[in-house]
């Protein structure tokens, strides 16, 4: 939805930007991790949101690479390497 929104305003990201982010998001998932330790640390239970928040940063993160990377792959493989 975010990207259909900036295609309208012609302020879309091109692919390899849209993997980078991607990418930054992952790496970005592992600060909840991160909090929580820090909260355990402390004799504090750590919540069970901030792994959610993490599982959801992964998810988002992998969506972006996991599904434009291939894509990309292929649009710049030469045509007889292609579907190999």
């Amino acid at each position: 939805m975010v990207f259909l929104v900036l295609r309208r305003w012609n302020r879309e990201p091109s692919t390899s930007q849209k993997s980078a982010l991607g990418m930054i998001i992952t790496a970005l998932a592992f600060l909840p991790i991160w909090v929580a330790v820090c909260e355990a640390k402390m004799n504090h239970l750590a919540r069970p949101t901030w792994v959610l928040s993490c599982f959801t940063l992964l998810a988002i993160g992998e969506i972006l690479v996991g599904g434009l990377s291939p894509a990309e792959i292929v649009r710049i493989a030469p045509a007889d390497h292609r579907g190999r």
